[in-house]
């Protein structure tokens, strides 16, 4: 079975799919667990029931990579519209210490010293990715104003 992002699984409601990504976040609610898997396309949630599954995922820590296959079902209330549901999950890569940082978190909540030595892990934060979004637009309307302004850029 060839892996897909997690952004295409809207399109294979209904299908057996494969994915690999990071554990991003895992959720216990009792006998059913919602863990979170992030790859480059985004994030999917993934529907546990299983006990045995569920003790074993426990053990995981955030970041741990992991092979995610199961069938896509649609899920209005995710951030994809979809989820999966009665995975399989192969563990390749996990890891064995936990994050100084919190990633799941609205805020990253550390002194500066700490962002900036932790800087690999915490550009992987939403917020702290935002201004790579946001920089290359400042600069082209900058270049626009100032080209309109006879200014040549060299």
């Amino acid at each position: 079975m060839k892996r897909i992002l997690t952004s295409e699984c809207s399109s294979k409601v209904g299908e057996v799919v494969q994915i690999s990504g990071w554990l991003f976040n895992l959720r216990t609610l009792g006998k059913i667990a919602f863990l979170l898997l992030r790859d480059r396309g985004g994030i999917i949630q993934v529907v546990l029931e299983d006990p045995e599954l569920i003790k074993q995922i426990k053990s995981v820590q955030n970041g741990s990579i992991l092979e995610v296959t199961g069938k896509v079902k649609s899920a209005p209330n995710t951030q994809l519209k979809v989820e999966i549901e009665n995975p399989q999950i192969k563990i390749e890569n996990p890891v064995l210490e936990p994050f100084t940082i919190d990633l799941t978190k609205s805020d990253i909540n550390a002194e500066l010293d700490v962002v900036l030595d932790y800087r690999p892990i915490t550009l992987r934060h939403p917020k702290s990715r935002a201004i790579f979004k946001i920089k290359p637009g400042i600069v082209q309307y900058y270049r626009e104003f100032l080209t309109q302004k006879v200014f040549t850029e060299f």
